[in-house]
């Protein structure tokens, strides 16, 4: 016979014995909360329930059958015992609750710190892919690309055009390739914060623009250009600067300057002449 198959029945009885299976303190152990739920608060007739008690036989701890005052002092043992037993329960079940309250918070702590680091290194992911890029808002968005223009002649390979190699090796010999330094969008504060941003510009670089300017200073090619009422908007005119991306309106008047200039008097809308004929003054004091 194994361990295994040996049952619980045997221990169980070796116990009932040892406590006394007519023990009149174990009867009242199991069946007090019953004894006083039927008699509701009433008196308990200690007389009649000491002759059942011999009836039975059940005996006190002297193997004795037990009389009033004996009967009610083990129901009283009983009773101080069964009271102590529940409070120490009610006790441990509350430190168990507390300790689970205390786990749960320690555990969500540390999930917003964890978060709080997450969101640290992406931040600083995010701005050295800005410092490395030409893009400033969308430094993962690569350039959209430059069309060629009708009738422009293509240009020729370098398998096919004669190039002297030891010309173009000392032409760029010593040529350091100069670096830019990409304007960043404006702080944007109060109000202005909840206004979200026009959709990125999409197309080549346009004529006249800095080299500083990047392309997500512009507005979209198919924005309005108009104001509610239906005048011209001309802080938000497509394809140009918006002046919300700078800070003070002097650097959007020499940026919008140098794109406006670039265009053929004859080309220019109407929108763009007037505001051409605002920014001309600050436009040439900055060339």
């Amino acid at each position: 016979m194994s361990a295994g198959t040996i049952g619980i029945e045997g221990a169980l009885t070796a116990l009932d014995e040892a406590r006394g299976t007519l023990s009149l303190r174990a009867w009242m152990e199991r069946h007090r909360a019953e004894v006083l739920r039927h008699c509701d608060g009433r008196r308990i007739d200690w007389v009649a329930l000491c002759r059942w008690f011999t009836e039975v036989g059940l005996v006190n701890a002297r193997g004795l059958a037990p009389t009033v005052k004996c009967a009610k002092m083990i129901w009283y043992r009983v009773g101080k015992w069964m009271a102590a037993r529940n409070e120490q329960a009610s006790v441990r079940a509350e430190e168990a609750a507390q300790a689970a309250i205390k786990k749960a918070a320690e555990l969500q702590a540390l999930r917003e710190k964890m978060a709080e680091a997450d969101k640290g290194v992406a931040e600083r992911q995010l701005e050295a892919r800005r410092a490395r890029a030409t893009s400033v808002l969308f430094p993962d968005d690569p350039l959209p690309p430059q069309p060629t223009a009708p009738n422009t002649p293509a240009r020729v390979s370098q398998s096919d055009a004669p190039v002297d190699q030891d010309a173009a090796l000392q032409s760029r010999l010593g040529q350091v390739k100069p670096t830019v330094m990409m304007l960043k969008q404006a702080p944007r504060y109060g109000k202005d914060k909840e206004i979200p941003l026009p959709p990125p510009y999409v197309g080549p670089r346009p004529p006249g623009m800095p080299d500083n300017l990047p392309l997500e200073a512009l507005m979209p090619l198919d924005a309005s250009g108009l104001l509610p009422n239906g005048g011209f908007d001309l802080e938000q005119l497509p394809g140009l600067p918006r002046r919300s991306f700078f800070e003070t309106k002097e650097a959007w008047y020499r940026n919008v300057f140098s794109m406006l200039d670039a265009i053929p008097r004859q080309n220019r809308s109407v929108p763009e002449k007037l505001l051409y004929t605002v920014c001309a003054s600050v436009g040439r004091r900055a060339q």
